[in-house]
């Protein structure tokens, strides 16, 4: 491989892996601003993660042509399941912080 090949792979490398690092981004920004919903961001980045190895393991026991698709459109689904994922966190964070209004005394 050449120079010019190393070089024009660098941006699609870094298009694959830009998900990992934002999943990796994900859990401690998370921790800070959903703390009560921390269990959710962690699941959910163990499930992305684990689906994201096993479909590159996939990748490379597959002869089929139009596979290495994967790795153009795959980092898109990443995407959108990571904003899902922050999304339900900072649901379960909104209601798991909700305490039942207090009662006003009676005046009698």
């Amino acid at each position: 491989m050449t120079t010019q090949g190393v070089i024009a792979s660098v941006p699609f490398i870094a298009w694959n892996l830009a998900p990992i690092v934002a999943m990796a981004l994900a859990v401690p920004l998370t921790e800070r601003f959903f703390f009560r919903a921390m269990w959710v961001i962690a699941a959910g980045v163990f499930v992305l993660v684990t689906l994201t190895t096993w479909a590159f393991l996939d990748h490379m026991t597959n002869e089929s042509s139009t596979d290495a698709l994967l790795f153009l459109f795959f980092p898109v689904y990443e995407f959108l399941m990571l904003g899902v994922l922050i999304g339900a966190a900072a649901a379960v964070h909104a209601l798991r912080g909700r305490h039942p209004r207090a009662q006003a005394p009676s005046a009698a």
